[in-house]
């Protein structure tokens, strides 16, 4: 029953080069029972999204593990949507990126000209906010909402707003969710799960 963390930026600066990582082994096991960036690191890219890590983690488990029928619980962290994206916004202009995050969806990784870089150099560091609001190509923008959608479905879908509808779909049928705010928090280990699901309104993405 391996644990899916599913990881948004959080904009924390890093104080050391040093990284810890963790393992998160079964008793008497090579098999992990955590898939995060602190126990097996970033196998499935950067910040992986629904998409990548539900194509990428069976895949990269047998190569750790060997080949074995698992369960998989995935678990993510609800932000409120304003804050979460000035936390992006300050990480960025300290000169973090994404130049690790690989963007693929049906097997291929997308192309410049479907994602058009929005700096020109190593990093964004130092930019503005208006000018970081200004790229259009720029997925801090409803990157929740992205991160938590099946991109492979998302152009088959006839709703005003597909990227919302799937995304809503998964925390629903897929997705363990953890708040700020009690309410709204779903426990993989809760008796009461579907109906606290329910109370996770779509504007909270």
């Amino acid at each position: 029953m391996p644990i899916i963390m599913l990881h948004y930026q959080v904009g924390h600066r890093l104080v050391n080069t040093c990284r810890k990582r963790c393992h998160c082994f079964r008793p008497h096991s090579n098999q992990s029972w955590l898939f995060s960036r602190y126990t097996t690191g970033w196998k499935c890219g950067l910040h992986a999204d629904w998409t990548e890590l539900t194509n990428c983690v069976d895949d990269k488990l047998d190569e750790l593990e060997g080949v074995t029928k698992r369960r998989y619980f995935y678990v993510t962290l609800l932000r409120e949507p304003i804050s979460r994206y000035l936390s992006e916004f300050r990480h960025v202009q300290r000169g973090a990126t994404w130049k690790g995050s690989r963007h693929v969806c049906k097997g291929r990784p997308a192309t410049e000209k479907e994602l058009p870089p929005c700096y020109e150099g190593d990093n964004w560091g130092g930019v503005g906010l208006d000018e970081f609001i200004a790229c259009k190509s720029n997925l801090a923008a409803n990157r929740q909402t992205r991160m938590l959608a099946d991109l492979e479905l998302i152009a088959r879908r006839k709703t005003s707003n597909p990227w919302l509808t799937s995304a809503s779909q998964n925390i629903r049928r897929s997705l363990n969710i953890y708040s700020k705010r009690p309410s709204i928090s779903v426990s993989p280990f809760h008796s009461n799960k579907t109906t606290q699901q329910s109370q996770v309104p779509p504007s909270r993405l």
